[in-house]
Order: C-alpha cells, then structure tokens, then sequence
C-alpha cells in the first residue's frame, strides 16, 4: 500500500469522523435549543394563561373561563384547562375533563410550584395562579405537541447528514489528489476543527498556500460562521425573551428589543405601538409622540399584509420611503407585531446604515421577524396593562375627588384609604350634589368587583345616581329608579349597595334611603347619641322590584353624619370584626375635632386593629352642620372648638 494511498485513507477516515463528530454536536445543540424554546413557550403560556384567568378565578367565573381557555386554545396551546385551587379542573378546552383532576395539577397543588415535563409526544405545564394576596386561586394547564420541534430535528438532521455527505466526498477527492502534501498541510485545518467541535465558532482556518486545502478551510470556516451565526440567535432570542418578560413598562421592553436587533442585524431599532391600519401610532418613547400613518406608508403595507416590507437601493421600497409621519428609511426593515390571536399591535422597525448595507437580505429580514413574532404577545400584555392603569387612574380622579364642595351651613370632608397589600380599583365611591336651595344631596356606594369592570359600573352608579336625583329628590324613589336603569344595564355577577341622603340645610331635617349599604351613623354632641340610618332596602342593580323606603330625621346644629364602606366595619383580625361598637367609640371620643382629623382617627384606629393590614379599601364622607342658611348658627365653626388641629 503506497504511501499517498495511506495518507488519503487517513485523511478520508480523519474527515468522516470529524464531520460526524460536528453533525453529532450541531444536531445535540439543536435539539437542545428546540427543546428549550419548547419550554420558554409553556412557560410564557402559562404566564400569560395567568394573568388572562386571575381575575375570573376570584369570583368562580366558570363561563369566562371556559372563553378564556378556548381562545387560547386557538394558538399554539395543543390543550388548556383551568383549575381552582383544590386541582378539580372547571374550564377544559377540550370539553371532556370537568370536576376531575390530573397528575400535574395535583403536583402543582401539592408543591405550589410551576410543573413542566414532557410525556409522550406532548409537553405539558401547570401553574398556580396567585391573588393579589399572593395566595393560589386556582391552577392553569397547557399542552403543546413536540411534533414541531422532532420535524424541525429531522430537518436539521438531513440538512446536516447532507452536509457532511458532501464534506466527506469533497475530502476524499481532494485528499486523494493531494495525498502526499497532506501530512504538514491538514495541521492548520485539524487545530480549526477541535476549536469549532468545542464550541468556539469563531476561529477560522488560515490559508495553506495549497489551493485545494485553502478551499476545504473556506467552506469550514463558511460552515462554522453559519452555524455559530445560528447559535447566537438562538441565544440572542432566549436572552430577549428573559427581557421582554422581566419588561415593567414599555421603555424597557423598547430598550430591551433596541438591544436585541444591535446584536442580531447590527442595526438599530424602534417601536411603534397599535395598529397602522387606524391611521395612528405610537412611538414607545417617553413623551410617547403620535404617528399619523397613510394607506401607502410601510407600517400600513406591513400590518395590512402581514409581512415584513423591505426597503432599500435594490429591495421592494426605495431609499427614503416613509414608515410613518416623521420616519422615513433609506435601508431596513418594517415587520408587524401581530399576537398569536391575529391582533395586530405595532410594527418593529429595523434600521441600518444604507453606506455599509444599501439593501437587507433574507437572513436580515428572518431575524427581524424572529424578533417581532416573539415581542407581539408580551407587548398587548404590557400595552393593556399600561391603559387599564391610566384608565383607573382617571376612574378614581372621577369618583373619589379629593376636593368636595363646602356648601353654606355645612362642614364636609371626604377621603379613600386604599387596602395595604396591592389591588386593582375597588369600586368605592362617594358624592356631593346640590338639589335646590339650600338643599344637598349625598351619596356612598359599593360596587362589587375589581379593576374596569368594578370602575365602569361605579361611574355607571354613580351618575345614574345623580340624574335621577335631580329628577325626584326623594331618596327611595332615587334609589329605585336606579335599581330599575342599573338592572338593564349590569351583569348577574354584579350588583351596588348605595346609601343615598338628602340633607335640607335650611329646614335641619335628613331623609335617607340605605340599600343593602351599612348603616349611616348620626351624632348628636349635644345627647352624645348616635341614631344608625338603616332604613331602606336591599341591593340595586337586581331590578327585582324590590320596595325601597325612606326615612327622614331632625338635624341639628353641630350634629355629624358619617357614611361609610364596609372595609371598616369588615376589617379583621383573625375571625373578629372591627365592627359598629369600635366605630362608635372612636367618633365619640374625636366629635369635637376637625372632620379630617376625625376621618384620621377612625382609618388610624382600624389599621390599629388589624395589625396594619387593611385587605379592603375605606371610604368615608362626613357631614357637619355648623349653621342654618337664615343666620342662626352656633358660636362659630365647631371644628373651631377643637384642640387647633388641622
């Protein structure tokens, strides 16, 4: 066997067994990378499947629930079902497992914790979902097939095998024709391949000055730059997914995706927030400009067709076409952000320097997408989040003002105490109207629920209220007048308890209707009594023609009126109450102050009580008539008889 003919057998075998070695490792990382974006996946489900189910788990919505799993059952998701907090599964998108239980909710219920395996030819997830206490509410559940990810494997592994096909032949010709000069030319080229088989995808071959190895070294170096390219957007998205998801609010999320395009595309990159077919958008930047956008603009073209829009010197759009009003690209890339549900929230636009790169290529344009495809869920989530938070903020300017009016002859003040551990709007509110004259109307209520749907009802109340106040002023009628336009108007789940007084200056008397609302309380320093407004009726918002009454009472100079919510009198420690007797006591014993230091008093004495930990939110509205419109009045304000505080 002549010595060439050995070298070529050599190499041949060296060649086979290092191609298998970089197939074996370039299909174990990609195994391992799908695998691992298979689990990112059921765990931002399940996040998302949290957020989506909390609100309905509290009260038991099982219909909500039930929508909420089919909806997201129409994504990715193979399966979803939602469990209360004793694992028996209440919502199945399936439809077949109701009032059972599986192994992974059980695991989940045991241990508390997030449970993700794969069994068979799915993986499944679970997850607890915590209130806003922290405490579990009830447990989500998804699926997803792994048939995606062995399909992509299988790909991969024939684009591989392929490959290395190739590689072996070409190493074979070429070693055979250059056998005998191979011996000190295939150093250079063995040293690349145990660099790139342990993981450092940037080293390359140097030339040999033999052009057939010099070719061999071009198309490994060709290889080990597409495969190290693959590797680090695999790592770039995984690192992007862990930002998007630890995002509070949308200039991190905008920093984060600006970061993640530097690396991907080498360009930069910006938000533009909402749907283009509107006609709007919204740059994610601190002042947040508008974007007025055309039928012919690129982020109109993009969300419309739902595809990337490239633009430069040779791509589909020429140098300086306009993206938006004020954003105009002479090279990049224009990709929606659209959800797994088809909701379009945006577009992401990639920006480059047209000296160094006229026109993007397909390989820019897949990362871009890759990018936009994994920002458009997390970014509706951050978006709604954002406009339910301005909208309670501006539900809670409306109903709980911080300054009320001061009619002549009384004295008012009005507050809101917020529960210590976090919550969603509550639905308290309170309200200071005139009627006539010398004639005012006061309003306290209750609306069950949390967040917009708790608000929107609230304001709903609250001015339907007011309308039918100013038309009857008897409270009872009012209030059953309101009883009727509410029931039309609210859903079974819901329903307010109101107290509603009307307060006649001039002539000292009050009459009240109290529907299902605790009690009003009404002292007299002079008697040192307090007299509960209870008379009344049951909850609004049924429409069961339920008779209200109405009671009506003297009232004289110096007495107080304080209407509440239940959040003092319900307040706890441990199975006590705080109750009407403490309540009693505090306004009592603080009659003679200043009302803001009596409403002090009371919510100070009730976190007392509680340790400090308020789970309800407090409203309060006190009333004081200091003096009658015609000129009798006591000597001076009685808050001016206190002891000087403010």
């Amino acid at each position: 066997m002549s010595v060439k003919f050995r070298i070529t057998l050599v190499a041949a075998l060296f060649l086979v067994c290092a191609s298998l070695a970089i197939s074996v490792f370039t299909l174990r990382a990609q195994r391992a990378s799908l695998q691992a974006e298979l689990v990112r996946k059921v765990e931002l489900a399940l996040s998302m499947l949290s957020e989506l189910t909390e609100p309905s788990l509290v009260p038991g919505d099982t219909v909500r629930l039930g929508n909420i799993a089919d909806r997201v059952a129409k994504g990715e998701p193979e399966r979803v079902m939602v469990a209360d907090r004793q694992g028996v599964i209440i919502a199945d998108s399936k439809h077949e497992l109701y009032d059972r239980t599986i192994a992974a909710i059980r695991t989940v219920k045991q241990s508390g914790r997030r449970n993700i395996a794969r069994k068979g030819n799915i993986w499944e997830g679970a997850a607890p979902v915590r209130d806003y206490r922290g405490l579990m509410a009830g447990i989500v559940y998804v699926t997803f097939s792994t048939r995606p990810m062995d399909q992509a494997l299988m790909e991969s592994t024939k684009a591989v095998l392929t490959f290395a096909g190739v590689a072996i032949l070409l190493g074979i010709l070429v070693a055979y024709g250059l056998g005998r000069y191979l011996s000190a030319s295939l150093v250079p080229l063995l040293a690349g391949i145990r660099r790139t088989a342990s993981g450092n995808f940037q080293s390359s071959i140097p030339r040999t000055g033999m052009i057939e190895l010099d070719e061999i070294g071009q198309a490994f170096n060709w290889m080990s730059g597409l495969v190290g390219r693959q590797v680090q957007i695999l790592e770039t998205l995984n690192q992007l997914a862990t930002s998007l998801t630890a995002a509070k609010t949308l200039e991190q999320f905008d920093s984060a995706l600006h970061s993640a395009c530097s690396t991907l595309v080498e360009g930069s990159a910006f938000l533009l927030s909402g749907d283009p077919r509107t006609g709007v958008l919204t740059l994610l930047a601190e002042e947040r400009p508008m974007r007025r956008v055309t039928r012919t603009g690129a982020a109109f073209l993009a969300a419309n067709e739902r595809r990337a829009i490239r633009i430069g010197r040779n791509a589909e759009l020429q140098p300086g076409y306009e993206v938006a009003e004020g954003v105009n690209l002479d090279s990049g890339i224009v990709a929606p952000l659209v959800t797994p549900y088809g909701e379009t929230v945006g577009v992401l636009v990639a920006q480059f320097d047209p000296v160094q790169r006229s026109s993007p290529d397909e390989q820019n344009e897949a990362a871009v997408l890759a990018v936009a495809n994994l920002a458009a869920p997390i970014l509706a989530t951050l978006v709604r989040s954002w406009t339910q938070e301005k909208v309670l903020e501006t539900l809670k300017e409306v109903l709980l003002p911080e300054a009320v009016p001061q009619p002549e002859g009384l004295e008012l003040f009005a507050c809101f105490e917020p529960a210590e551990a976090p919550s969603e709007f509550g639905g308290d509110y309170y309200d200071v109207l005139p009627l006539g004259e010398h004639i005012w109307g006061f309003a306290i209520g209750d609306v069950t629920g949390h967040g917009l749907d708790a608000g929107r009802y609230t304001a709903m109340a609250k001015y339907v209220v007011r309308s039918f106040a100013l038309e009857y002023r008897s409270p009872a009628k009012t209030i059953s007048q309101a009883d009727k336009a509410l029931a039309a108007q609210m859903d079974e789940l819901h329903f307010v308890t109101i107290l509603f007084a009307v307060l006649n200056v001039r002539e000292q008397n009050l009459t009240y209707c109290c529907a299902g609302h605790p009690p009003g309380l009404l002292y007299s320093p002079a008697s040192e009594s307090f007299r509960e407004l209870q008379a009344g009726g049951g909850l609004i918002g049924y429409g069961l023609s339920t008779r209200f009454e109405e009671e009506t009472v003297n009232i004289q100079t110096g007495d107080l009126l304080l209407l509440y919510t239940d959040g003092i009198l319900e307040a706890r420690l441990g199975n006590e109450q705080y109750g009407m007797e403490r309540l009693k006591a505090v306004v009592s014993d603080n009659a003679r102050r200043s009302l803001k230091n009596i409403a002090r008093a009371v919510t100070d004495d009730v976190r007392n009580f509680t340790g400090n930990l308020v789970r309800d939110d407090m409203a309060l509205l006190l009333v004081r008539v200091v003096e009658r419109p015609d000129g009798n009045q006591e000597q001076g304000r009685l808050s001016d008889l206190t002891d000087g505080e403010s």
